[in-house]
């Protein structure tokens, strides 16, 4: 439950930081998250990001003003998400078998929806649509998608961004 929840907020995170490939910004009222070095302030956080999340209205404003143009049709993907890791707009209390399951449909669904999305520099080739750099080998080789494929590529995306990001607000020069 732990990792589905670092998800959202990594998720989160990237589409406020990141306006398309190497075009990273900082936000500060964002960005200081990264640098909570004590429990008494790892509170504090956690108190912040319940802002957040709280009210759909609340997380919608939030969208709006921080998530960059270039990820902005992502909003209703995450607010989404969003109702599924904090159902009924509150932090969960235990622990929920499905939830990994709820969040590959919401990813699957809405992953249709972004094909569509002017801007959105998306390779289609014999089925298979993505980056390929991002794509889960599976597809790759001939598999036929599943939601694992969708953490995998997740998984690259995180991995390129470690490689090509030297730290908030600067990109590597490779």
């Amino acid at each position: 439950m732990h990792d589905l929840e670092s998800f959202f907020w990594v998720l989160f995170w990237i589409c406020i930081h990141f306006d398309g490939l190497k075009k990273d910004r900082v936000v500060s009222r964002f960005d200081k998250w990264n640098y909570v070095d004590t429990d008494e302030r790892a509170e504090d956080l956690a108190g912040i990001k319940l802002i957040v999340v709280s009210k759909e209205e609340i997380f919608m404003k939030t969208t709006t003003n921080y998530f960059t143009q270039y990820y902005q049709p992502l909003a209703p993907l995450m607010n989404s998400l969003r109702k599924v890791v904090f159902l009924g707009d509150k932090p969960w209390k235990r622990k929920d078998e499905r939830l990994y399951s709820r969040m590959g449909e919401i990813l699957r669904k809405e992953r249709e929806d972004l094909n569509s999305v002017t801007g959105w520099a998306l390779l289609v080739a014999k089925g298979k649509t993505g980056t390929r750099a991002f794509m889960a080998i599976g597809p790759l080789l001939g598999e036929q998608h599943s939601f694992m494929h969708d953490l995998e590529s997740f998984f690259w995306v995180l991995f390129w961004i470690c490689i090509h990001c030297d730290g908030p607000g600067e990109v590597g020069k490779n």
